[in-house]
């Protein structure tokens, strides 16, 4: 499956071939075609806003493929370009299988070790996620708001547009067209502005949803971290014996 790059010129465009390679990559892991899936994902390019997720992709595509060392090479790239990458913990989990595979034990236990070192269940984290969840109620009654006040300015504006003359379905009589498209302008500028609102919330939705993920993710990779540390532990003794 090609994807053409005659219409990469342009932040629009290379966005859409990103989320082309990013999809298809899906697809392909899907298919457990995971050498496909890992080219795919590592074409998505660094401006994308979804990168990070494809550099985990492409780890767990070539991770499937065994390929280990260019699962590490994605990952790696992952820890360096994005530290605060909310989902940081599965990419030391998976650093620390592909070390495993490779027979690199105090390197896998090390990554794992990462995993434990973090803020785990501290009053602190707890405060954040309680911040985050009270933040999200506030956000989404917001988004609420704006949905509405955007379906009433988007109802006004059509009701603003005159109808021909001879329109046999229209008795209305058309007003002065100077006052009706200074009017029609009003109204399309708060919709604009409206709708930048409503993106910067779906944002920040997205955001605190991301960080009561990650409250939740990190319990999970914790207690996978605990068995792949045992299990480094234990193939590492019966080297030593």
């Amino acid at each position: 499956m090609e994807i053409t790059k005659r219409s990469n010129k342009g932040a629009e465009r290379q966005a859409i071939i990103d989320e082309a390679h990013l999809t298809v990559g899906y697809v392909y892991f899907e298919l457990s075609d995971y050498k496909a899936a890992t080219r795919h994902f590592l074409e998505v390019t660094p401006a994308f806003y979804d990168h990070p997720d494809a550099l985990l992709a492409a780890g767990w595509a070539a991770f499937k493929d065994r390929d280990y060392r260019a699962a590490l090479s994605a990952l790696n790239q992952l820890v360096a370009d994005y530290p605060d990458y909310y989902n940081l913990e599965e990419a030391y989990f998976l650093r620390g299988h592909c070390h495993l595979k490779l027979g690199y034990y105090d390197f896998a236990i090390g990554e794992y070790d990462r995993i434990f070192s973090g803020p785990g269940d501290t009053t602190e984290t707890a405060r954040r996620l309680n911040a985050a969840r009270m933040g999200l109620g506030a956000q989404q009654k917001r988004m609420g708001e704006l949905r509405t006040q955007l379906l009433l300015l988007e109802s006004k504006l059509v009701q603003s547009i005159p109808f021909d003359a001879d329109d046999e379905h229209s008795d209305t009589t058309l007003e002065d067209p100077q006052i009706v498209q200074k009017a029609r302008e009003g109204l399309i500028k708060k919709i604009l502005n409206e709708r930048q609102e409503f993106d910067r919330v779906l944002d920040k939705i997205t955001e605190l949803k991301r960080e009561i993920d990650k409250g939740k993710m990190r319990k999970k990779w914790q207690a996978y971290a605990e068995y792949g540390k045992v299990r480094a532990l234990f193939l590492q003794g019966m080297i030593s014996k």
